[in-house]
């Protein structure tokens, strides 16, 4: 063996060791970057068929809504799927809030929310500028708020244009709590 073969292998040696301790680094941030941007946010849940149903309850909005059409967000705080709302909510208020009225349930007459029988939160009842029910169920079809087809959007568009779809969305599965309230 020559010389120059021993000190090539050496100089070979310390590269190949910081080149693994690089990789090793950089699989450690790419796997910490992964739970801080995903897992954590992660809970286990179990799917809610929530039925929503309009029978043998007063559909009609109980306060003056001049020429707007009213949405009110049925949520309850300390469920763990309204965090999956907020976003969506902002995005609704940001988009119609010039032709909509947005409330919180907990702004509703206490007379009108005993006789209004909510199943799950989060959920949305939309009222036409008449006062007429033209929307009560999940904000959209996908498992979480904001996924799939947007039911308030499609809503406050048909009432904008004059059509009241008088939609009960009656059978929704996802991430819902019963309502307890």
């Amino acid at each position: 063996m020559s010389y120059s073969s021993t000190l090539t292998n050496n100089r070979v040696q310390p590269r190949l060791v910081l080149a693994a301790a690089v990789f090793v680094c950089w699989l450690f941030f790419i796997a910490y970057a992964f739970w801080w941007f995903q897992l954590r946010h992660i809970d286990s849940f179990s799917y809610y068929l929530a039925e929503f149903n309009s029978e043998d309850m007063n559909t009609s909005f109980p306060l003056s809504t001049g020429d707007a059409s009213v949405v009110v967000h049925i949520l309850d705080p300390s469920c763990p799927c309204t965090r999956f709302s907020t976003s969506h909510i902002r995005d609704l208020e940001k988009e119609y809030g010039d032709i909509s009225t947005f409330m919180n349930w907990q702004d509703l007459p206490e007379s009108f929310r005993r006789d209004f029988r909510i199943p799950a939160s989060p959920a949305v009842a939309i009222w036409s500028a008449v006062g007429e029910l033209a929307y009560f169920g999940p904000y959209s079809s996908g498992e979480f708020c904001g996924e799939g087809d947007d039911f308030v959007f499609a809503t406050i568009d048909n009432l904008a244009k004059g059509t009241n779809p008088k939609w009960i969305n009656q059978d929704a599965v996802g991430c819902f709590c019963a309502w307890t309230s």
